[in-house]
C-alpha cells in the first residue's frame, strides 16, 4: 500500500514538474512582445539588413509580423501562422508580399522558436534555395537600430 502510494505521488510530482518546466521553457509570449532578429548595418550602404520577427501572444496562435531588408529595411508585415505547437515551439508562417509588377509572392518560415532564439529555414522570392537562419532575441531598439556591421557573403 505504501509503495503504491509512493509511486502515485512520484508520478504526480513528475507530471507537475513537467508542466512547470514546460511553462517556463515554452515560447509562450504572455502579455509581451518579443523581437527575434539578425539585423545589422550594411557596410557599403549603411542600410539595415537582415530579418526581424515580432512575436506577441495570441490565441490559439501567436501574432507575428515580419520585417526584412530589400535594400532598406521594410516595415513589418502581418504573417499568417500555418503551424504552431506551444509545447515544442515548432512554428511555420508565411507573409504575402507584392513582387515584380504586382505579382504576390510569399516569404515562408519553418522552424522552432524558444525563449531566446528562432531557428529554421526561410524561403524568399529573391533567392532560389531555402536559407537557414538563426534569429536571437533583442530589444526593439537593438532590432531596429542595430550597431553591429553585417558580415560579407
Amino acid at each position: 500500500m505504501v509503495t503504491r502510494r509512493c509511486k502515485r505521488d512520484v508520478c504526480w510530482f513528475t507530471a507537475a514538474a513537467m508542466v512547470v518546466i514546460g511553462a517556463v521553457c515554452s515560447p509562450a509570449f504572455a502579455d509581451k512582445t518579443v523581437y527575434y532578429t539578425d539585423s545589422c548595418v550594411e557596410r557599403e550602404s549603411g542600410d539595415i539588413g537582415g530579418y526581424i520577427v515580432i512575436v506577441s501572444d495570441g490565441k490559439p496562435f501567436p501574432v507575428i509580423r515580419l520585417s526584412w531588408s530589400e535594400g532598406a529595411l521594410k516595415q513589418p508585415v502581418a504573417a499568417k501562422v500555418t503551424n504552431y505547437d506551444r509545447g515544442s515551439g515548432q512554428l511555420s508562417f508565411s507573409v504575402s508580399i507584392e513582387w515584380d509588377q504586382g505579382i504576390t509572392r510569399d516569404i515562408q518560415f519553418d522552424g522552432k522558436v524558444t525563449i531566446d532564439r528562432m531557428t529554421g529555414t526561410l524561403a524568399v522570392p529573391w533567392e532560389t534555395a531555402r536559407k537557414a537562419i538563426e534569429l536571437k532575441v533583442r530589444s526593439r531598439k537593438a532590432a531596429f537600430e542595430p550597431t553591429t556591421t553585417c558580415r560579407s557573403g
